[in-house]
């Protein structure tokens, strides 16, 4: 006969402890999403109040970052824009930060992304900003003679024969051409400081063009 005094064997279920570690995780994830979240109202929040937010969130603007500038090498950077923008910035660090707080990726790997292509358009934009900081020889209208004068920004290429003739169009950090000199030209009452520069012309020779000197930076 059995032994009614035997001890009792007593069963463990796993299943409570298996609910409270999927409970467990399940919280974990909501609190850190809340947390997540409320970072992000917080610095979308400073974008208004803090001018280097304000600036940090114009630039992710002015990339236009879509699924083709992130899968397919084309460009979709308003980089005038871009580069209007860098004039203003005055603490690159603290845009950075902000960046980063904003969009979690760095602006240095943004930037070397919308200029993978175009290593002298990222040159000009680094100029750009630390002029506004605290000035640089490499200064859009301070110009070296005999260099090669690099395009700042859209601009045109006039007839140095005859100003009121379009010889082309430079986009932003392309290189023009030699700069060899000034010229002030005058329509009315208003003067221009244009910058004289060989162009290249028809590929086999250059020409002398006028390029307003403000849109060129040498270095």
């Amino acid at each position: 006969m059995p032994n009614d005094n035997s001890p009792q064997q007593v069963q463990f279920y796993e299943k409570p402890t298996f609910l409270w570690i999927v409970g467990s995780v399940f919280l974990y994830f909501v609190i850190r999403s809340e947390l997540q979240a409320s970072s992000a109202r917080n610095a979308e929040g400073k974008v208004v109040d803090d001018v280097n937010y304000n600036l940090a969130q114009q630039l992710h603007t002015s990339f236009s970052i879509s699924v083709w500038s992130e899968w397919v090498s084309i460009a979709t950077a308003d980089i005038n824009a871009v580069y209007s923008i860098a004039e203003k910035i005055k603490d690159f660090t603290a845009v950075q930060n902000a960046y980063y707080d904003l969009y979690s990726e760095t602006l240095i790997s943004r930037l070397e992304k919308v200029f993978s292509d175009d290593a002298k358009g990222l040159q000009v934009f680094y100029s750009k900003f630390r002029t506004a900081t605290s000035g640089t020889t490499n200064t859009a209208g301070k110009l070296v003679l005999g260099r090669i004068a690099t395009v700042v920004r859209t601009t045109n290429a006039l007839d140095y024969a005859n100003s009121s003739t379009l010889l082309k169009q430079f986009n932003a950090g392309s290189d023009a051409g030699k700069y060899i000199g000034d010229v002030q030209v005058k329509v009315g009452s208003v003067i221009t400081i244009y910058a004289v520069v060989e162009i290249s012309w028809y590929l086999v020779t250059t020409k002398k063009a006028l390029i307003k000197k403000i849109d060129l930076i040498t270095y």
